[in-house]
């Protein structure tokens, strides 16, 4: 088969459009694609992203300091790990922190996650809580139970201090080893602690040629943000989700 483009476009697939004539639309070597009337895809090479592939990614070999996460620097005379004015800072105090831990208990854990009268998961959030506020942390935030599973094994979740990561740990460490939640039984060998950053929204931009977006246009927008494995992007109009 073969495209038959319209005037003004051209190559294999018809990508090539007036609008990609422009050489600093698509950056750092970028391949630009016209979709439509007014639409442009910049198709980013490997190392860059965002809307016209501006955005550095982060370099995995890089060391966080000082709360700032390093990017590769936008040209090849600078440091890939140091800390410049290119860097983008997240949020500096905050962290997010995820434990497991395991009821001993496992029969009793069933016959309760099989009632409709179950108030475990509120039951353990009030005794985690009431635990983390008497451990010397500096801040300890939106605390949830996420999932208490028939093996007996509780997840949950907190925002903290970001310094305070080995804090956590020896915190939980301790409660898991005494091997008593209130009046809950703990398998003292089972815990697992992960700490994450928080979301970091990076930008939110419009891919359109001219500034202001008129009904019946078509358009994308395109957004690059920092954060946990665990962050999803939802896209809401109006309040109603798309």
């Amino acid at each position: 088969y073969w495209c038959a483009c319209f005037e003004g476009f051209s190559g294999p697939d018809c990508g090539q459009g007036p609008l990609c004539q422009s050489t600093s639309l698509c950056k750092n070597g970028a391949t630009c694609r016209q979709a439509g009337a007014a639409v442009v895809i910049c198709m980013c090479p490997e190392g860059f992203t965002g809307a016209k592939c501006e955005v550095p990614l982060l370099d995995d070999g890089c060391e966080e300091e000082d709360g700032c996460t390093t990017q590769c620097p936008e040209d090849a005379t600078g440091e890939p790990c140091a800390c410049s004015p290119n860097s983008i800072p997240l949020t500096k105090d905050r962290a997010r922190y995820e434990g497991t831990v395991r009821l001993n208990n496992v029969s009793a854990v069933r016959t309760c996650l099989e009632s409709a009268t179950c108030t475990l998961k509120p039951m353990l959030t009030k005794q985690i809580a009431k635990y983390l506020k008497s451990s010397n942390l500096s801040v300890t935030e939106d605390l949830r139970v996420i999932d208490v599973g028939f093996s007996g094994e509780v997840r949950f979740h907190f925002w903290g201090g970001k310094r305070d990561g080995s804090r956590v740990r020896e915190s939980l460490n301790r409660l898991v080893q005494r091997g008593r939640l209130g009046n809950v039984s703990l398998v003292p060998t089972h815990l697992a602690i992960t700490q994450e950053h928080t979301l970091h929204l990076q930008s939110v931009r419009v891919n359109h040629p001219r500034p202001v977006v008129r009904q019946g246009d078509e358009f994308i927008l395109s957004c690059s943000a920092q954060g946990s494995s665990h962050m999803m992007f939802r896209w809401f109009k109006d309040g109603s989700f798309i």
